[in-house]
């Protein structure tokens, strides 16, 4: 099942919103990694989107800031493996 987001590229860009990154770009943010850590398959113009997010300056810091954290909530775990397989895990294991 493929799924679609909606991008705007007249403002410019792959950005959501505007020409540079915003918070429409910050808030859909999870859902790239979602996308990744599932094996969810995006089309146009979600693809065009998400590679130069996972590019930019501020989203490497930021998984690489949540990657390094050792502190896991079973819970969200448990509810993501009830709805979808997830194929890779890029946590560090406690």
């Amino acid at each position: 099942m493929g799924y679609k987001l909606i991008t705007a590229n007249r403002f410019g860009g792959p950005w959501l919103a505007r020409a540079g990154f915003s918070a429409a770009d910050a808030f859909y943010a999870p859902l790239l990694y979602r996308f990744r850590s599932y094996g969810l398959h995006a089309e146009e113009p979600a693809k065009s989107w998400m590679q130069p997010m996972l590019e930019y300056r501020a989203m490497i810091a930021w998984e690489r800031q949540a990657l390094a954290e050792t502190s896991h909530e079973q819970s969200h775990a448990d509810e993501g493996m009830a709805i979808a397989h997830i194929t890779d895990d890029y946590r560090v294991q406690a």
